[in-house]
């Protein structure tokens, strides 16, 4: 029971790490090209 509580949590968990690194790149990404729009 616990083995398979544990495994469903760290799936959850790497999702949710997933989403956060590629959301995370995305404003890395995107976030310096608007000051510079802006300034121009």
């Amino acid at each position: 029971m616990t083995k398979n509580l544990n495994i469903e949590r760290s799936k959850i968990l790497s999702g949710v790490c997933k989403k956060l690194l590629r959301s995370f790149l995305a404003l890395i990404l995107i976030y310096p090209a608007k000051p510079m729009m802006s300034k121009k």
